[in-house]
């Protein structure tokens, strides 16, 4: 699975609604009212927030807008709020952007809480670098705005249950994690050999994800004792790249131009490390669940990347990764270098790592404890 989208819960219910099978509102209020809260999310229901101020009778319900990511912000024409929104002219500073209109900014201004998908998101949304033009409206509205990490199903995603997988394994006896390194070798065409480490990715092969740094030195990546296996369509000159380098390291680099839910779990199995070198990235998944399957993730440290990655400490063995700061290709290169030596230079630091990595709490219990306090908040 390339992308894994998960989502907190979209409304929560009042006592008395909790009460009864089929909730019915017992006033004139539109049935929204029936709720205490109801969470958007992404511009898809980003006019939610307005529309409530402009139509609903009060009281209406509290509203939570979250941003998963923030380049998508339905943007329209200058005529979309008077032929296809209704709404008045008094509306049009709410929704005015770039000589059209914009539905996240409308839900930023009218929204109760805004809320993203990390909390290193939420800092760097409030510069242009990451804002894509909303910036400003972030910082006038931050005292509502605030992050809250994404966690994935760790029952669906989990060695020990994952019926893709070769063998199953878990954080307490990892041996079947050898067994997938060696069938994904065989099926994809790899040497096999279990003391060479597998550097996998699973992405979408664009530019934001980190491409770039890859195309700009793969042939150094390759120059590591390491093999090599990329999942994922994109655009065409990193799919040629990709496909280029399997012909030129043959039995050691594996290119899989396509989507593959079940490949992608063997990918996450078989590999040792889990490469995302992403220039942004709000939240991130692949790299939890490349944790929960014991594979070491190298991201650069940016959103939920830096939120989820503890960097490798060699003074007392802690952290679940390696991690870079600068989005420099050099600098991603060194990281790899990091991980790759570590494995072959102390497999005792290497399998701490591991045990840290799989045993984390990556489920959505943290968040959802999260989310409900900020409902519990927003109602007063």
């Amino acid at each position: 699975m390339l992308d894994h989208i998960e989502a907190p819960p979209i409304t929560t219910k009042s006592a008395a609604a909790e009460s009864v099978e089929n909730v019915k509102c017992e006033t004139e209020l539109p049935p929204a009212a029936c709720w205490d809260v109801l969470h958007c999310n992404d511009w898809q229901t980003a006019a939610v927030p307005l529309y409530l101020h402009e139509h609903s009778r009060r009281p209406a319900p509290k509203t939570v807008f979250t941003i998963h990511n923030i380049e998508y912000q339905g943007r329209f024409g200058g005529n979309f709020q008077d032929d296809v929104m209704g709404l008045a002219a008094g509306w049009t500073n709410t929704l005015s952007y770039d000589m059209g209109v914009n539905l996240v900014k409308a839900a930023i201004k009218t929204a109760d809480v805004i809320t993203t998908v990390s909390p290193t998101y939420a800092k760097e949304l409030q510069h242009e670098y990451y804002a894509h033009g909303l910036a400003g409206v972030l910082n006038e509205y931050q005292h509502k705005f605030s992050g809250i990490l994404n966690g994935i199903d760790v029952d669906v995603f989990h060695p020990a249950n994952d019926k893709s997988l070769f063998a199953s394994y878990n954080a307490e006896n990892v041996d079947g994690k050898a067994i997938n390194k060696l069938e994904l070798q065989k099926i994809l065409g790899l040497k096999q050999n279990e003391n060479v480490p597998i550097i996998g990715m699973v992405s979408r092969l664009v530019p934001h994800k980190g491409m770039d740094l890859v195309a700009a030195r793969l042939d150094a990546i390759m120059e590591l004792p390491i093999q090599f296996v990329v999942l994922g369509t994109g655009e065409w000159a990193f799919e040629q790249m990709f496909s280029s380098a399997q012909q030129k390291y043959p039995g050691r680099f594996s290119s899989n131009i396509r989507y593959n839910d079940v490949l992608s779990r063997q990918i996450y199995a078989g590999s040792d490390i889990f490469l995302m070198p992403s220039k942004s990235e709000p939240c991130g998944l692949a790299q939890m669940i490349a944790m929960q399957y014991g594979t070491l993730p190298v991201v650069r440290e940016t959103g939920g990347l830096k939120d989820t990655v503890i960097p490798y400490n060699a003074s007392d063995n802690s952290g679940n990764g390696f991690t870079f700061m600068s989005y420099n290709a050099d600098d991603m290169c060194d990281a790899l270098h990091r991980a790759v030596g570590l494995y072959y230079g102390d497999k005792k630091a290497w399998a701490q790592l591991q045990q840290t990595a799989m045993t984390t709490d990556w489920s959505w219990a943290n968040s959802a404890a999260a989310h409900e306090e900020l409902y519990k908040a927003v109602e007063g």
